[in-house]
C-alpha cells in the first residue's frame, strides 16, 4: 500500500509540474507574465470507486473499465475543436508522458476524452490526436455515457450552442473542466 501511495504522490507531483508548465506557457504565449500562481486540487483521502462505463476509442474499439486496469492513465476532457486549453494540455501532456515512462515501472497512457460527441468521431479524435501522439488513446461516446462518465470523475461538462455571424451557421462550444484526472484501477 505505501508503494502505491508513493507513486501516487509522484504522480500528483508531475500533474503539479504540468499544469505550472501550462499556465507558464499559455503566459509566455500571451504575452503577460504571471505574478501569482494559484493552482488548486484536490487529494482524496481515499480511492474513488469508477462506475462501470462503455465508450469508443480512436480506433474504433469498445473503451471500458478493462483498459484502465494494471496502469496509471491520465485523462483529459475536452473537445478537438477546442484549439487553445485543450491543445496546450495535450501538449503539455505528451512531454509529461515521456517523463513517465522514463522513471515510472507501471505503464502510464493518456486518454483524451472527447465531450463533443456529435461531432468527434473516432476518425476525427484519431486525426487530433495524430498530431501530438500517437501513443494516446482518444475516446468518446453518446450523450448520456459521457454525461455519466464525466460526472463520475467529478469533470461535469455542458454544450451550449452558439451562433456565429456567418451565414447565420450556428456552432456549439463545450465548456468543461480543464483538470486532469489520474486513474489507477486495479479491480
Amino acid at each position: 500500500m505505501e508503494k502505491r501511495n508513493n507513486k501516487l504522490a509522484i504522480l500528483l507531483i508531475l500533474m503539479f509540474m504540468a499544469a505550472l508548465a501550462t499556465i507558464a506557457w499559455t503566459g509566455f504565449n500571451a504575452g503577460w507574465v504571471m505574478s501569482q500562481n494559484q493552482i488548486q486540487g484536490t487529494v482524496f483521502s481515499e480511492a474513488k470507486t469508477i462506475d462501470a462505463f462503455a465508450l469508443t476509442d480512436n480506433k474504433q474499439r469498445s473503451f471500458t473499465l478493462q483498459n484502465l486496469k494494471d496502469k496509471w492513465s491520465i485523462l483529459s476532457f475536452g473537445d478537438t475543436r477546442c484549439t487553445d486549453d485543450c491543445q496546450t494540455t495535450m501538449e503539455t501532456l505528451k512531454q509529461v508522458h515521456f517523463v513517465l515512462t522514463g522513471h515510472l515501472t507501471e505503464p502510464v497512457q493518456v486518454v483524451f476524452v472527447s465531450l463533443d460527441h456529435e461531432r468527434d468521431n473516432p476518425e476525427r479524435i484519431d486525426e487530433f490526436l495524430n498530431t501530438i501522439s500517437d501513443e494516446f488513446v482518444g475516446v468518446t461516446g453518446n450523450a448520456t455515457a459521457l454525461e455519466q462518465f464525466a460526472r463520475n470523475l467529478d469533470s461535469p461538462f455542458k454544450g451550449t450552442v452558439i451562433s456565429s455571424d456567418n451565414a447565420g451557421i450556428d456552432d456549439k462550444l463545450i465548456k468543461h473542466s480543464t483538470s486532469l484526472v489520474p486513474v489507477s484501477y486495479t479491480h
